[in-house]
């Protein structure tokens, strides 16, 4: 899915106006345990739309076919351990209320865990000391490597393991080699002299911060 040029420039500014990288990074950070610890149903779902919208408009696009597909699947597979009341059967199989909330609790799961980690990354993101450094490096890969498709067909046919593993291959070469063409790129365009200005923490970001995780571990204990 993809903003209009027009809607995601707006929203671009807005984000930049709002709170810097590295707060909105620890921001997120902190308020993964009130999510991933969220049993309500029905909140896990809003919390799940609203950071995909979130990071919708901070990124400008996202790939949400991806996190369907894994939610319907990691739900179908949790059918086959039913336990609690029969919805419907067919023959053997029967869906059950207890496999469908737990299936669907561990996709969405999954899935605002995406969302979260696509908010939290940014071209922009900056953190002190070589920790942070290696944490953004280490994000940053990650983000690649999930950002584009793989392709896993021929002329429209699947193909065996031996074309999963060469596109495998590719897609890390790929990745590694953009990599250190625009760490080159980098350290020739800027002087080592010169260091680029952070950007400050000012007090809507704090704010901002402070409500999103708030309102994240008050819906805990809803």
């Amino acid at each position: 899915m993809k903003l209009p040029s027009s809607f995601a420039r707006v929203f671009n500014r807005f984000w930049q106006w709002l709170i810097s990288p590295s707060l909105l990074f620890v921001t997120v950070m902190v308020s993964f345990p009130a999510f991933l610890f969220q049993k309500n149903l029905m909140v896990l779902v809003i919390e799940v739309l609203v950071f995909f919208l979130l990071a919708l408009t901070r990124r400008g696009k996202l790939r949400l076919l991806p996190s369907i597909l894994m939610i319907a699947g990691i739900t179908f597979f949790a059918l086959f351990s039913p336990h609690g009341q029969v919805l419907a059967r067919w023959g053997r199989f029967s869906v059950t209320t207890g496999a469908l909330e737990a299936g669907l609790t561990r996709g969405l799961t999954l899935a605002g865990m995406v969302f979260l980690s696509q908010l939290a990354l940014s071209p922009q993101l900056h953190l002190p000391g070589k920790l942070g450094g290696f944490v953004v490096d280490m994000f940053g890969l990650l983000d690649r490597l999930t950002k584009d498709r793989l392709t896993f067909k021929k002329d429209k046919k699947f193909v065996g393991i031996k074309r999963l593993m060469t596109s495998l291959d590719e897609h890390l070469y790929q990745v590694y080699w953009s990599e250190v063409q625009e760490g080159q790129a980098l350290e020739q365009k800027q002087d080592p002299e010169i260091q680029l200005p952070e950007r400050t923490i000012t007090v809507q970001g704090i704010v901002v911060a402070s409500l999103f995780s708030g309102i994240l571990y008050f819906l805990l204990f809803v």
